[in-house]
């Protein structure tokens, strides 16, 4: 269900208008993710995955050249899923 709201929020995350600079970045990619109804924790947990995975260096990159690295949506998207996987399992054992 997070996956279609997801993908905008990358989207959106990494337009030309949304800055120069990672914290930035960051801090539109969490408003569009939480815009897209996607729980807080998520947006979170998703975005601390991407920059753990890709680096702040080809993050910074990607937001200059508006390139993406190969499987990066995919990739994105699983990152998602295990956030997703991970409150869930957290939320049952409460």
């Amino acid at each position: 269900m997070y996956t279609r709201a997801f993908c905008l929020a990358v989207l959106c995350s990494l337009l030309p208008a949304c800055g120069d600079a990672l914290n930035r970045l960051k801090g539109d990619f969490l408003k569009g993710c939480l815009q897209s109804s996607v729980p807080d924790s998520i947006c979170r947990c998703t975005w601390d995955g991407i920059e753990t995975h890709y680096g702040k260096e080809t993050l910074l990159r990607i937001e200059q050249t508006q390139q993406w690295p190969e499987g990066f949506m995919q990739k994105s998207a699983r990152l998602m899923a295990r956030c997703q996987r991970s409150e869930s399992t957290y939320s049952n054992d409460e």
